[in-house]
């Protein structure tokens, strides 16, 4: 019987000790865990992560945007002014990031289009790749892969929002 006993308490720690050391990033979120990590996709478009914003997005030619989470009016895009544009996180944890930009009005100006969302959905599959998740509307319009890459500077980024660069 002191065997089976010894056993219980030494399964007992092993389980305790296990729990109390699942990882370095336990209890952050995403944005905490991959905060000034920056992910390439095939075209070169680096996506940079900030513990501040939503996420920050620059191109090769040396554009850089960033987006957080707000309320934005008479945003000018494609020849439309639309009086109400939000950037809002859905949900956050430590491996998913998803976040939506709705357009809460219709445009003005000719040909412009009724409001909607684009959600974006950014999934860690291990260290060094996560998947990328485009829908607009609910319908998933695109999907594909970001590889971790040199970290990016985000300093000098203008508002992808407030400068009519919607998702």
């Amino acid at each position: 019987m002191p065997l089976l006993a010894f056993a219980a308490v030494l399964f007992l720690i092993i389980s305790c000790d296990n729990s109390n050391n699942s990882g370095e990033n336990s209890g952050q979120l995403f944005r905490q865990i991959y905060n000034n990590t920056s992910w390439v996709d095939s075209y070169g478009i680096v996506y940079t992560f900030t513990s501040s914003r939503i996420f920050n997005i620059s191109s090769n030619a040396g554009d850089c945007y960033f987006y957080s989470s707000g309320n934005y009016s008479n945003i000018d895009y494609d020849g439309c002014v639309y009086s109400g544009v939000d950037n809002v996180v859905i949900t956050e944890d430590q491996n998913t990031l998803s976040a939506r930009q709705q357009i809460s009005s219709n445009g003005t100006g000719s040909s412009c289009g009724v409001g909607g969302y684009t959600g974006i959905i950014f999934e860690v599959l291990d260290e060094n790749t996560m998947e990328v998740q485009l829908s607009y509307n609910g319908v998933l319009d695109e999907t594909f892969i970001i590889n971790k890459t040199t970290p990016s500077s985000t300093q000098g980024c203008a508002d992808g929002t407030q400068n009519g660069l919607l998702w």
